[in-house]
């Protein structure tokens, strides 16, 4: 069993690593633990909201990606989802609620519905914000479910 040394604490303002102590402290100690991997490479962070008015709740998000409020993005069409990037050319920004105003022809263009749940994907090595439908997750887990789940 591999555990991944890279834990967030969400509860707090920012985000920080856990230490292997910290994450020892936290279980059982009868309970034997493998030494922990150092950290992936890459450092995606999901969540889900649902589109309000074309718009995304994401206060999360921008604390783990450092964005202020007023930051201004831009927001590009990747086949079926959203990728949103900071772009001080921009005149798109995040509100003070925290709120990431989408354009409606960019959602339309990936069939994002008002009101849908939709996957965040936080990317913090590329520093940008995707936005997933839901027949995204559902297409992927589809496979997943196809295979029995009992034991063997």
């Amino acid at each position: 069993m591999q555990i991944s040394s890279f834990a967030y604490a969400w509860h707090t303002s920012t985000p920080r690593e856990f230490s292997q102590e910290d994450f020892r402290n936290s279980c059982i100690s009868s309970i034997p633990l493998p030494s922990l991997r150092p950290p992936a490479r890459e450092q995606i962070y999901y969540c889900t909201t649902r589109l309000q008015g074309w718009r995304l709740r994401v206060g999360v998000p921008l604390k783990i990606l450092g964005w202020p409020v007023s930051q201004a993005i831009s927001v590009c069409v990747r086949g079926e989802h959203l990728v949103v990037h900071a772009d001080p050319r921009s005149q798109h920004t995040i509100t003070k609620q925290h709120y990431l105003a989408l354009p409606a022809a960019a959602c339309h263009r990936c069939g994002l519905k008002n009101g849908e749940q939709v996957l965040i994907a936080v990317h913090i090595n590329r520093s940008a914000l995707l936005v997933f439908p839901q027949r995204f997750l559902d297409a992927m887990l589809a496979g997943l479910l196809t295979e029995p789940l009992s034991g063997p």
